[in-house]
Order: structure tokens, then C-alpha cells, then sequence
């Protein structure tokens, strides 16, 4: 129910300015992540949207990268 009021982009804005990893992006519409792309660069936040899937052993070294 969340997603009806701002889509993705609005729903992960709220994750802003902590670090943020979105994946599974394709066929999302561009305009669904701008407010997304603006909030975290207002905040200067570290986004990074992948359009395809993120594997679990990605996601455990971007972990332990921090």
C-alpha cells in the first residue's frame, strides 16, 4: 500500500542519506526514481540503482566492504 503514494523512488527516499543499494530497477519507470536520485543528492547520500538482480554473495561483500 505504501508504494501508491510515491512509487519506489519515494518509498526508498525515506532510507536518504544513509547508503543505499537498489536492485531489480529494469522496467521501473525513470520518472518513478528521479524524486529518488533528488532526495539523496540533496542529502548527500551514496545511491547506487542496478537494473538487475543483486546476488546474495554481492549484497554480503558490499557488507563487509563498509
Amino acid at each position: 500500500g505504501a508504494l501508491k503514494y510515491g512509487g519506489l523512488g519515494g518509498l526508498a527516499a525515506l532510507a536518504a542519506p544513509s547508503a543505499l543499494v537498489l536492485g531489480g530497477t529494469e522496467g521501473v519507470p525513470k520518472s518513478e526514481l528521479s524524486p529518488l536520485r533528488r532526495i539523496y543528492g540533496v542529502a548527500d547520500g551514496e545511491l547506487s540503482i542496478e537494473a538487475g538482480s543483486i546476488s546474495a554473495d554481492s549484497v554480503a561483500l558490499m557488507i563487509l566492504a563498509r
